[in-house]
């Protein structure tokens, strides 16, 4: 690591399963995992890494992921990028200065591809993604209304000062048919 308190987070790693989480599949296919038995899922196992990343560029673990309507995978990954630094030292400060978003994606071909999105984070939190009504995964959002009335709403709240409760807001944005 070039900083004692960077962040090791690295890579982006990809696994799926057929069997509803029985077994778990690296990118080829390759079975390197079970739930349930001593065979898991291991940062060692062969496959999984899709985007490689060394450390010290404040990655985000975790952030969004979607499977669209054909059963790709997308995601969005967000980190400090090697043309902005390549040794990061204070995680919040370090992403909100030079953080980027990306979207990470395996098309019909097989092949991942990723695309920066060209607007700065200026934030040190996580990114969301949404794709289309067919589409499902971990974001909190109302997907119920999503695909019931084609309505996409954020919730946010103002920022607070001290103890003092802020309020609360939701914004709803109607999408196209």
């Amino acid at each position: 690591m070039c900083n004692s308190g960077g962040i090791t987070n690295h890579d982006t790693g990809y696994v799926y399963s057929t069997d509803r989480g029985r077994t778990w599949r690296n990118d080829s296919g390759t079975v390197v995992g079970a739930t349930g038995g001593s065979d898991k899922v291991g940062v060692t196992d062969g496959g999984l890494v899709v985007d490689p990343l060394t450390p010290d560029h404040c990655l985000m673990n975790q952030e969004s992921q979607f499977t669209d309507s054909t059963g790709l995978p997308h995601a969005i990954i967000s980190y400090v990028p090697g043309r902005l630094g390549q040794c990061t030292a204070d995680h919040v400060a370090d992403r909100t200065a030079g953080g980027r978003p990306f979207h990470l994606r395996k098309n019909s071909s097989g092949t991942w591809t990723k695309t920066e999105i060209p607007v700065a984070l200026n934030s040190s939190r996580r990114t969301k993604l949404v794709l289309d009504k067919y589409a499902f995964g971990e974001v909190v959002i109302d997907e119920t209304r999503v695909r019931a009335d084609n309505v996409l709403s954020f919730m946010y709240q103002e920022e607070s000062s001290g103890a003092t409760p802020s309020a609360l807001h939701v914004v709803d944005f109607s999408l196209p048919a």
